[in-house]
């Protein structure tokens, strides 16, 4: 339920809610391992293709995905989300990498 929750709703919060929610979840949750661990193989391909496509990585911190890399989080985020969902849509500014991390995450998957 905890990851469920997490993954569904982290990756629609503006920068500052993210710890509000996460402080919610970990009030609501206590017993639980909050450990996130994405799958690690597609974690090395992501970084493969990063580095094909010459983006910079630096890394992606299971414990506090605060200080892990935002695009890795982001990719990550829209990893899971194609796991549990039929269908989404990325929205975002012009130029905020949108393209990217999906190019990033089809490209992993492809690997």
């Amino acid at each position: 339920m905890y990851k469920a929750l997490k993954d569904m709703n982290l990756s629609k919060l503006v920068k500052d809610d993210i710890k509000l929610f996460e402080s919610l979840l970990d009030d609501v949750f206590v017993f639980t391992l909050k450990k996130n661990e994405p799958n690690k193989k597609v974690l090395e391909n992501i970084e493969i293709v990063l580095k094909e496509n010459g983006l910079i990585s630096y890394g992606f911190n299971a414990v506090d995905t605060t200080k892990s890399d935002p695009w890795l989080n982001k990719i990550t985020q829209l990893y899971d989300t194609n796991c549990v969902r039929h269908s989404f849509m990325i929205v975002g500014p012009t130029g905020s990498g949108k393209s990217q991390i999906i190019n990033t995450l089809s490209g992993a998957l492809t690997r």
